[in-house]
């Protein structure tokens, strides 16, 4: 990287959305810079806007009784282990009802799994 800008802007709802582009070139030319800021806005807004959608979506699929356990022992610190002892399973099996759990509620960690299970009602 030679060049580049970072340009940030404010979603409708207050989030900070940031966008980075980067150049091979010694140098962006300032007639350019301002073209190139407004595109950083549009795809900000855009790549927003799909996000959003994909939250929007519904889950086809429901939590089972172990995965959402696995899920509240986990959000108050234990680990796979602690939590195998906890419900007499193995340390495996905790790990496999959590991926699974990650999985259907489209997240890539647990205390992401375990906020957007929260918030779906299907830890009640």
């Amino acid at each position: 990287m030679k060049d580049g800008l970072v340009v940030r802007t404010i979603a409708p709802g207050g989030q900070l959305l940031s966008t980075r582009m980067i150049t091979g070139e010694s140098r962006i030319r300032p007639s350019d810079r301002s073209l190139l800021e407004t595109l950083g806005i549009v795809f900000s807004t855009l790549r927003h806007r799909f996000y959003e959608h994909e939250l929007d979506t519904p889950l086809n699929a429901t939590l089972t009784r172990r995965e959402a356990e696995c899920l509240r022992w986990a959000a108050q610190g234990l680990h796979d282990y602690g939590i195998a002892e906890r419900l007499d399973i193995s340390g495996n099996t905790v790990r496999n009802h959590m991926q699974n759990a990650m999985r259907k509620l489209k997240v890539s960690s647990r205390l992401a799994a375990y906020y957007r299970a929260l918030s779906l009602g299907a830890l009640d």
